[in-house]
């Protein structure tokens, strides 16, 4: 595991809590706010990419700390920023191990990725996906990701 490689985009970010989001490219990545900044040493986020690599990242460069009072500050002014991250690469996974990560997520939503499907139908779409391209764009053309 070498840091500063980065992913192959498009990529899937799933968190712990089974929230999913995707990325194209970096450039959403390398922003966040005082609030963002907060939570995302705390986020868990694995991101899946379409060179089949698991990967974390880490902030390597913010212009503010995270403590009690960027916090606080966040709260009241929340500003956006640029930031550097840090990746690691920690594995590899199948297509099939993707779609049931995103099953999982699927059963664990609480009416984000399932408001306007049912879930049962969102997870056979899911799965009837023959690759990772056809997956995330299919995920992105119904506003899923």
């Amino acid at each position: 595991m070498r840091m500063n490689d980065t992913p192959t985009f498009p990529v899937f970010m799933i968190d712990r809590k089974g929230w999913v989001l995707g990325a194209t490219d970096i450039t959403p990545l390398s922003r966040t706010s005082l609030t963002g900044l907060c939570h995302a040493s705390r986020a868990g986020v694995r991101y899946y990419d379409a060179a089949g690599s698991i990967w974390t990242s880490t902030i390597a460069r913010a212009p503010y700390p995270v403590n009690i009072w960027t916090r606080m500050l966040g709260q009241v002014y929340n500003p956006s920023f640029a930031i550097e991250l840090g990746w690691t690469r920690g594995g590899t996974f199948t297509l099939a191990e993707l779609q049931d990560e995103l099953c999982r997520c699927v059963d664990a939503d609480d009416d984000i990725l399932t408001q306007f499907m049912e879930p049962e139908k969102l997870k056979a779409l899911i799965r009837e996906t023959g690759d990772f391209t056809h997956l995330f764009r299919r995920m992105k053309k119904m506003n899923i990701i």
